[in-house]
């Protein structure tokens, strides 16, 4: 199961219908990044607005990847969070 980054055994100890259903979003997943490049190559023929409209397509199904509440500022240095590296540095002596 390359699509879904799974070892040979892995495979082996999923149950019967868990991998019949990876299976077919497999088929689904390979399909629609068929339909992506068909979509691109069609129109980068149409010309230059075709391409603008698929782009702002695809930006719209990636989604915001990451919000923040502050806004940024230009020249500001990132603070560090002492709790949270405390906790992580508490995490590593379990």
């Amino acid at each position: 199961m390359h699509n879904y980054t799974m070892g040979f055994r892995e495979v082996l100890s999923l149950p019967v219908k868990t991998f019949w259903m990876l299976h077919k979003n497999v088929d689904r997943i390979h399909a629609e990044n068929d339909q992506r490049q068909i979509l691109v190559v069609l129109n980068a023929f149409n010309g230059g607005d075709g391409l603008t409209n698929l782009l702002e397509q695809f930006r719209k199904r990636i989604g915001k990847i990451v919000e923040t509440d502050e806004p940024e500022e230009e020249n500001s240095a990132p603070k560090l969070d002492e709790t949270g590296l405390m906790q992580l540095k508490g995490l590593g002596s379990l």
